[in-house]
């Protein structure tokens, strides 16, 4: 695993990019049934924590097969709900040929933003 910690403010939108790998090599979409990423304040809270998407569910896309690149994005207001601090994230891939996989497990740091209205 790599590190992918993500920094955002509380209350943005936000859209990253992550690589999907198997020992090293990039899964092309064809080998992967779905993607989760979870988003909790423990790691052993519940699920679906904070924030959870998906590649099937939405909120997860491809961008470049070839080098398994997806974007993912978790909207404003979900982002309004994270407390400020240290986040936990992981990523689970479910492939086409086994048992379920967290390729990416990392943290998200939350910032305070001042102004707590939200527009369109």
């Amino acid at each position: 695993m790599s590190s992918n910690t993500i920094k955002i403010k509380r209350g943005d939108k936000i859209r990253f990019n992550l690589t999907i790998k198997r020992n090293g090599v990039p899964m092309p979409r064809s080998t992967i049934e779905n993607i989760r990423m979870t988003v909790k304040r423990n790691a052993a809270d519940p699920d679906p924590g904070l924030a959870q998407i998906s590649l099937t569910g939405g909120g997860i896309t491809l961008l470049d097969d070839t080098t398994a690149k997806y974007q993912y994005f978790i909207d404003r207001a979900v982002t309004a709900t994270f407390p400020p601090g240290n986040l936990s994230y992981d990523c689970q891939v479910d492939p086409v040929d086994g048992d379920t996989e967290t390729p990416i497990l990392d943290s998200i740091v939350v910032s305070a933003d001042m102004t707590r209205t939200y527009g369109p």
